[in-house]
């Protein structure tokens, strides 16, 4: 598998060519290493043997996790950078392909003295466009990490009453998905109420669910790198009011709308356009994107809503319209879509119905 993924990025090299990998998802796409951001780095040039260097730490791990096969391990000398000490296994240079989306500044400032005579050029969007395109693998991956999310929600909606607080709920479901076999929680979860659910990223606070609140999840877990995103709306503790019935519909059609376009080919910045056109007809503030790639990070590409992007077969991307009103409250639906040969598969299967909990 990352034998294929490495001959796929030395297609796009030429004699002399190397490719200088930083970011954690990429090192971790295609050597396996579960790192953190500035652990290690990985020399790829155009042909023999890449090269990932790491320090003392992390040495039981890479010899673990990564194909020996496939990469030498350089521990990184005392004294030295990373950047230092991959300079002696270094082949005659041309160019160096960095990720400028995450390179810092010290790395820049280092490649232009450790080899002052090569050309630098960018190439993280070239890493997004291959990452965008998900293997079998990755999707089982995927709907894992879904499967834990669903799960966790599920089990914490039984517990849900009113007097609970927002940070209540939300310490229940990140239990749940660590105990269902998460690695972590996707991003800060959000769980918010009442007014409070118009807050499009809001932090869980020590406010209590009243009756007749809505209660707004925004929730994922990882799974093996993968993440999972999920958002529902609930009325805890009185059956919904008109309003709520009503904008939580409208939200739901615009979703079944956008989600029934995906094929590929179809372009995804007109169909956030789109979605825009449908709220703003309606009366109602964009206040965000019609969705994100998902996959090794929460939000990678394709960029649902900015992007010139054309949807092709293995993208994975949300679609999560909403309405916020300030003083009232939001509502959001967010589901994940894989993009098939002939249309589209909704990963997420959370039932969409308005539910009302503690009724």
């Amino acid at each position: 598998m990352r034998d294929e993924r490495i001959a796929k990025l030395r297609s796009f090299m030429e004699p002399g060519d190397c490719f200088l990998l930083s970011s954690a998802p990429s090192i971790y796409y295609f050597t396996g290493f579960n790192t953190y951001e500035g652990d290690a780095l990985v020399l790829m040039p155009c042909e023999g043997k890449s090269v990932i260097v790491s320090d003392l730490r992390y040495k039981t791990q890479i010899e673990q996790e990564v194909d020996p096969a496939l990469f030498d391990f350089l521990m990184k000398q005392p004294g030295q950078t990373y950047l230092e000490s991959l300079v002696a296994e270094t082949l005659p240079l041309r160019r160096i392909r960095v990720e400028d989306e995450c390179l810092n500044m010290n790395q820049y400032l280092g490649i232009q003295r450790l080899w002052p005579n090569v050309e630098i050029l960018p190439c993280s969007l070239l890493m997004l466009n291959i990452r965008s395109v998900k293997e079998a693998g990755e999707i089982l991956l995927i709907k894992k990490a879904i499967e834990i999310t669903e799960k966790a929600l599920t089990e914490t909606l039984s517990l849900i009453k009113v007097g609970m607080t927002e940070k209540d709920v939300a310490a229940e479901i990140s239990y749940r998905q660590r105990k269902l076999g998460a690695s972590a929680d996707a991003f800060s979860l959000i769980v918010l109420s009442g007014e409070r659910s118009a807050l499009i990223h809001g932090e869980p606070g020590e406010k209590k669910i009243e009756a007749g609140n809505i209660l707004q999840f925004d929730i994922g877990a990882v799974y093996k790198g993968y993440h999972s995103d999920l958002s529902r709306a609930v009325i805890v503790g009185g059956q919904p009011t008109s309003k709520q019935c009503e904008i939580y519909g409208f939200v739901r059609m615009i979703q079944k709308e956008m989600i029934e376009k995906i094929k590929p080919g179809v372009n995804f910045k007109e169909l956030n356009l789109e979605h825009e056109e449908l709220l703003k007809g309606a009366g109602f503030e964009v206040w965000h994107g019609l969705g994100h790639g998902v996959g090794l990070e929460i939000h990678e590409w394709p960029n649902v809503s900015m992007a010139e992007f054309t949807a092709e077969a293995g993208n994975v991307v949300t679609i999560e319209p909403g309405i916020y009103i300030p003083g009232w409250g939001g509502i959001r639906i967010e589901d994940m879509v894989l993009v098939t040969e002939d249309g589209y598969e909704v990963l997420t299967s959370f039932p969409k119905e308005l539910l009302v909990l503690g009724v």
